[in-house]
């Protein structure tokens, strides 16, 4: 298996170095799984965009062709698909720009409460959106 190819996605460079330059008392193993599960604690981060995480997460929750694309149209309106967008004027942030939200959350959990603050507050996403355009914040 190549170093570059290990559990499916692109390992970067510096990892691969690493690895390879592992001092002779770590690692004695020739397994390259075994290797990058003893230098890398934790879950590997998600590698897809932002969009694609988000439009995965309003999948599970039935929120597909024209929620989706009511979803998708907030979000760009919002942060332009950016997950460190961050408003000048207020405490908003992320891709949903919740207000006071901690700009080291993750993608993952930007999805999950913007997803929720949507349900809870508005039902849909298209019932957000219809919100959004009269008064040009949701």
């Amino acid at each position: 298996m190549k170093p570059n190819t290990l559990l499916g996605g692109a390992v970067p460079a510096l990892l691969a170095l690493t690895l390879v330059s592992a001092p002779a008392g770590g690692l004695e193993t020739t397994n390259d799984a075994a290797v990058v599960v003893g230098v890398i604690e934790g879950p590997l981060p998600d590698r897809r965009s932002p969009r694609a995480i988000v439009r995965e997460r309003a999948s599970r929750s039935g929120w597909k062709g024209a929620q989706w694309r009511c979803l998708d149209a907030i979000i760009h309106k919002e942060s332009r698909w950016n997950p460190r967008a961050a408003n000048t004027h207020s405490s908003a942030r992320g891709l949903f720009q919740m207000l006071k939200q901690d700009p080291a959350l993750s993608v993952e959990e930007q999805t999950e409460r913007g997803l929720r603050y949507v349900r809870e507050r508005y039902g849909s996403p298209c019932q957000a959106l219809r919100f959004h355009v009269a008064h040009g914040w949701y």
